[in-house]
């Protein structure tokens, strides 16, 4: 008697069982006779082997998936207890310092998200925060999660990919792994070639011309040239690397190494490509910068040259760092160039979104030469003269004032730099250009590597007096920021 096969294949459940890696069941294959006088025979063997498989294989699910729950329920009291420890500042962040050496220099940064949040809360003191935790990877002992910070109406505000290990002590937060991060892959630009994980292949194929685009503006903008002979440097998007610490240390002037963007504590409304174009942004125009002054050879200036370029630079990007740039120079024009004495100075009125924002990125906004430092040191009282605006010659002061052997023709004393000075001179280069035309900053460069005065620079580059610069310079603060005469 001639057989035919009869395959049945049963999968049961298989999009939601690949959250908790349950394996597929087998084709089941059953060999019956071709002229069978009795069908229903086969429905009951089948039934009577397929079903006791279906409620296996349902049971098995429903049990991996009320561990997933289990787990994700415990993350989310985790993530609860570490956002309440943010409001509370004398309750210690519970981290796992054991199971990674990588652990503990992670520490740092999960003490800067924790101020983050604390500043979040500050923002919005009427509504408490809240947490939205969902779990991205499950693994033994280790988890990946997506955190989201939710406000008031259930508005997401900040979002952070972090990672946990059970331990004794419950789920605590823990370093990154590279190997979660996938295989290495590289991809070249016009000017660099970019390292990264399979994890940010997608971020790093969009951001890739950006940077190109971006790299040649701020050359050009600095009126440095560039040969098509040099060799291509290196991009690093690392899985371990910290946000903010590249700008601390000395780093090859070939080579830089970013983060990558799942690894910042970042507002919603940023996108990964503007995470990761604003951290090279800031290497970006460190190294050009440095690269400005050798080539000009400026060497008789204040750190204050540099830092107003590097600062100035930053807020002409179309970046997320530029965002607060009018405010900041606003506060320091009026609001806190002195403060009564024995008297907090005030601080901007946006003080914490204002510190909530570099935060992504920097240690502290001190390390852009803007004098906030973001924790308590900003309250204390500042004993110094009532509140002032400037003037036009304290503008060409300011301005004189960047040599570094030139002396005052106040006091014949040379003058001391004051926090803030840095923030007031981007005016300088802001009014230029309006003024004179961005062309004109290259020649102002090459100016300072010739001059050692601004009573003879100004009339070399802008072709009028000291004091007229300063004066037409005091009149675009005062129409452009509404700067006052002092009194």
């Amino acid at each position: 008697m001639k057989k035919h096969k009869l395959e049945l294949e049963w999968q049961i459940l298989e999009e939601s069982s690949k959250g908790c890696n349950a394996p597929p069941l087998a084709a089941l294959t059953v060999e019956i006779p071709a002229n069978s006088q009795r069908p229903y025979r086969l429905y009951s063997y089948v039934a009577s082997v397929a079903l006791p498989l279906l409620f296996l294989g349902t049971w098995l699910w429903v049990q991996a998936q009320a561990g997933v729950d289990q787990v994700e329920t415990e993350l989310q009291h985790a993530a609860e207890t570490e956002l309440w420890a943010a409001a509370h500042h004398d309750v210690e962040l519970a981290i796992d310092l054991a199971a990674d050496p990588m652990t503990p220099a992670w520490h740092r940064q999960f003490t800067r998200d924790d101020s983050t949040l604390s500043a979040l809360q500050a923002i919005a003191p009427t509504s408490q925060l809240a947490v939205d935790l969902h779990v991205i990877e499950l693994e033994n002992e280790w988890a990946k999660v997506q955190m989201r910070v939710v406000g008031a109406n259930d508005s997401v505000m900040y979002r952070q990919t972090r990672f946990y290990r059970q331990t004794a002590e419950g789920w605590l937060r823990t370093a990154p792994s590279v190997e979660r991060w996938g295989t290495l892959g590289s991809l070249q630009s016009d000017y660099f070639v970019l390292t990264f994980r399979q994890h940010d292949a997608e971020i790093v194929a969009e951001v890739a011309p950006q940077l190109d685009a971006l790299y040649s503006k701020l050359r050009h903008t600095l009126g440095l040239t560039m040969s098509t002979g040099d060799a291509k440097m290196v991009i690093e998007i690392s899985p371990t690397e910290l946000p903010g610490e590249a700008l601390l240390r000395s780093a090859p002037v070939d080579r830089f190494v970013v983060p990558s963007p799942s690894h910042y504590l970042a507002p919603v409304d940023v996108t990964d490509a503007e995470l990761l174009l604003q951290s090279l942004a800031l290497l970006f125009i460190t190294k050009l910068v440095d690269e400005a002054i050798m080539t000009n050879n400026i060497y008789w200036v204040r750190d204050q040259v540099p830092n107003t370029l590097r600062l100035w630079l930053l807020w002409d990007l179309n970046l997320p760092l530029a965002s607060w740039h009018e405010e900041i120079v606003q506060w320091r024009l009026t609001g806190v160039q002195a403060a009564s004495q024995q008297k907090t100075a005030p601080m901007p009125h946006h003080y914490a979104e204002l510190c909530a924002l570099p935060s992504v990125w920097l240690p502290s906004p001190v390390v852009l030469s803007i004098p906030l430092t973001c924790d308590e040191g900003d309250h204390i009282p500042m004993y110094a003269p009532p509140p002032d605006t400037l003037s036009a010659a304290q503008l060409e002061q300011l301005a004189t004032n960047i040599f570094v052997q030139v002396l005052s023709p106040v006091d014949n004393m040379q003058m001391t730099a004051q926090p803030g000075d840095t923030v007031i001179l981007t005016t300088l280069v802001e009014y230029m250009v309006i003024r004179y035309g961005r062309e004109q900053l290259p020649a102002l460069l090459a100016a300072l590597g010739q001059h050692k005065s601004w009573t003879t620079l100004s009339p070399a580059v802008f072709g009028v007096s000291a004091a007229e610069f300063a004066a037409d310079w005091h009149a675009y603060l005062a129409a452009h920021y509404g700067l006052l005469e002092s009194r």
